[in-house]
């Protein structure tokens, strides 16, 4: 199976911050895992079982200042 690497973010229109950014690299294929807008609350939180398992992800937040300090382009 490739690797595959899912990244988001939120908080990035707020005009005072904070920023935060996920990623997720899944290291096997989980059966059922696609959209999870078309996903039941249930099916998320089954998912996120596995998804936890068998992957490594980094969560990062950025506030106002260091968004001031850094640039945004920087913090994503």
């Amino acid at each position: 199976m490739a690797k595959i690497c899912g990244i988001d973010e939120a908080g990035r229109g707020a005009l005072a911050g904070p920023l935060s950014v996920a990623a997720c690299v899944l290291n096997s294929e989980i059966s059922g895992l696609n959209d999870s807008k078309k996903l039941t609350a249930k099916r998320r939180e089954e998912l996120f079982k596995e998804i936890t398992k068998s992957s490594n992800f980094l969560i990062a937040y950025f506030s106002n200042a260091q968004i001031d300090e850094l640039g945004l382009s920087e913090c994503l």
